[in-house]
């Protein structure tokens, strides 16, 4: 950002009677800088934030702006309606001319002491209520009030509003009237922003603080997996995600967050392990891309419909939100299963790549042990089908190499070498059971390596022919 929150806090704290407009399309963030602004005002200062999303009338601004300066609902009423009453009278020059005694005698001067309004949503407020107007309160409490003024608006969307008030013209002189009470907004704002505004920020790029946001969500949420390194890593993906996806609207990232959080507890965080950490990042990037376009299409409806690679995982996730943000449990476990899968797929691609590294490009004995050490941490529950798509001559010379190193270290303990030699019999078992009757000579190599794997196929050959048997 241009801009930092501290010069816009202390451009605000150090000077009286300005007024600063911040202006960016909808969904940038302006609210949330706004809030970030305000945290860093002084003490000393205090903040009248109005909404004027959808105000009809003065009366309402006022008395909101009277309540929230003393707090007290009766006055608030007491003191707007006294005011009201009085004319309210537009100057030649344009800016609206309120009756400043009137305000004087109801609201002091020192009423309004490091006081900063701000304006909320300019552009969001009933036709009722002209940009001319607006101007003239702000024009009011600068001059005669002598505080500041802080507008956040949509200048494109004022502009529309112009565009579509010189669309709606009818040329007969009964419709003058309705002419003059839709102001032209853009040329308004043009001829007397300089009477009006000081200084303006324009929020064209707000990745600082969608970041901030992610980071936020992220970090704080205690029930996610507990790896701040990986969270980190996160963050980077769904930023990424953002900046592609959402347009700069971080009023879509704030729901697009919830529902990754509602994923991460439900199904990702369980399949994480720091051992397959690279290839949980490959994975999760694919199904919080499905989780963006799925959430900006249940909130941005598309007139063609999709074609993703991922595509399976944009229909489950479309219909959690159909469903009141639910995942039923068949959706669940099939999202259970496909991750497993992808991370058993993206685990044997390391494997083959680790593989090639040592064997054909002469790779170190020390990264090759450390690889292989991850590969044999995987977790029981995606065992079974990354060992069915192993190489078995590729694996068994693998292991073959490995047990070589770790016997030749002498610091590696005997309980150590015990944990992976039990995972490497299970891998054994499970590829005995897949490519038997298949291929009698890599079962045979099977055998040959481990000991306790004849049982095993000694098992199996006694229930195939069982089952011959019973065929017969």
């Amino acid at each position: 950002m241009y801009i930092t929150i501290d010069k816009i806090a202390e451009f605000l704290t150090s000077k009286s009677r300005v007024c600063l407009t911040i202006n960016g399309h909808w969904g940038i963030g302006k609210t949330h800088l706004w809030k970030q602004v305000e945290e860093k005002i002084n003490a000393d200062k205090k903040v009248v934030y109005i909404d004027l999303f959808g105000k009809e009338s003065y009366k309402q601004i006022l008395e909101e702006i009277v309540f929230k300066i003393h707090q007290n609902y009766n006055k608030t009423v007491n003191v707007t309606s006294r005011i009201i009453s009085k004319t309210i009278n537009i100057k030649s020059a344009g800016i609206i001319n309120i009756n400043p005694d009137a305000i004087f005698s109801f609201l002091k001067k020192e009423d309004f002491n490091n006081i900063i309004v701000c304006f909320d949503n300019i552009e969001r407020r009933s036709d009722n209520l002209s940009l001319k107007e607006i101007l003239g309160l702000v024009n009011l409490l600068k001059e005669d009030k002598e505080c500041s003024v802080v507008l956040i608006l949509n200048k494109n969307e004022l502009n529309k509003q112009e565009d579509n008030a010189k669309n709606n013209m009818q040329t007969s002189s009964n419709d003058k009237t309705q002419h003059d009470a839709k102001q032209n907004n853009n040329d308004w704002y043009q001829e007397y922003k300089e009477k009006v505004i000081d200084y303006k920020v324009c929020l064209k790029d707000n990745d600082e603080i969608a970041k901030a946001l992610i980071e936020e969500a992220f970090m704080q949420d205690e029930k996610l997996i507990r790896d701040n390194g990986l969270k980190s890593n996160l963050v980077d993906i769904v930023l990424k995600h953002y900046q592609d996806i959402c347009d700069s609207n971080l009023r879509l990232l704030l729901k697009i967050l919830e529902h990754i959080k509602y994923f991460n507890e439900r199904c990702f965080q369980s399949h994480y392990d720091k051992t397959i950490k690279e290839e949980f990042i490959i994975v999760i990037h694919e199904h919080y891309l499905a989780i963006f376009n799925a959430v900006k299409d249940f909130y941005i409806q598309r007139k063609e419909k999709r074609n993703l690679s991922n595509m399976y995982i944009y229909d489950i996730v479309t219909r959690y939100l159909n469903n009141f943000f639910i995942i039923n449990d068949n959706d669940e476990k099939k999202l259970n299963d496909i991750i497993i899968r992808q991370l058993s797929s993206k685990l044997l691609l390391t494997f083959e790549k680790t593989y090639t590294t040592y064997f054909d490009e002469g790779g170190s004995d020390a990264d090759f042990k450390n690889k292989i050490e991850n590969i044999l941490q995987i977790r029981d529950n995606k065992l079974e089908v990354f060992a069915k798509d192993l190489n078995s001559e590729k694996f068994l010379k693998t292991i073959y190499w490995f047990k070589q190193i770790i016997k030749s270290d002498q610091e590696v303990s005997e309980e150590y070498k015990k944990g992976y030699f039990e995972k490497i019999d299970k891998i054994i078992q499970i590829l005995i059971k897949e490519q038997y009757p298949y291929y009698s000579k890599r079962i045979k190599l099977l055998i040959a390596f481990s000991k306790q794997c004849k049982k095993i196929y000694s098992e199996i050959t006694k229930k195939h022919n069982n089952e011959d048997k019973l065929k017969i």
